[in-house]
């Protein structure tokens, strides 16, 4: 009787161990569907960034064939002196110009994006006037003040 009591002891034992090892087979096959789905999620957000990548270097390409071929024609215009090609040189020196400020918009209204003004947008001439006429419509007693500090900035 008392090999059969152990024999009962040791299958419990053994059943219980079973349950173990059932239970961390499921852990890890939950571990395994969640580090699946952040292989997806990765995988998805590299392909979207090397795609990104990709467009910016082909745009890049590209506004340097556009500049390559305008300093050719600037090349050509300053060897080949006449009034035709000294009004071309002129606007060709105009677009050249009109791209660099449009890129310095862009830039501006980029960190506008991020809540930053940025001094290309308004002059600091016109923010003053802006500033003051803010100020004009405040009850008596109040004042406008600025911070120049980053971690104040949003405070006003």
């Amino acid at each position: 009787m008392l090999d059969v009591e152990e024999l009962h002891k040791i299958v419990d034992k053994m059943h219980r161990t079973e349950g173990d090892i059932v239970h961390s087979v499921n852990h890890q096959m939950t571990y395994v569907k969640t580090l699946d789905t952040a292989v997806k999620f990765n995988t998805e957000a590299v392909e979207t960034l090397s795609k990104k990548v990709k467009d910016i270097k082909l745009d890049s390409n590209k506004w340097k064939e556009e500049t390559d071929i305008a300093i050719h024609w600037l090349n050509y215009t300053l060897y080949n002196p006449s009034s035709i090609f000294t009004y071309v040189r002129q606007l060709e020196f105009v677009i050249l110009e009109l791209r660099n400020l449009v890129k310095e918009v862009l830039i501006s209204l980029d960190s506008t994006m991020t809540m930053k003004l940025h001094m290309n947008l308004i002059p600091s001439v016109m923010l003053r006037d802006i500033l003051k006429n803010v100020t004009s419509y405040f009850p008596d007693g109040y004042t406008l003040r600025v911070s120049l500090q980053q971690n104040n900035i949003n405070l006003f």
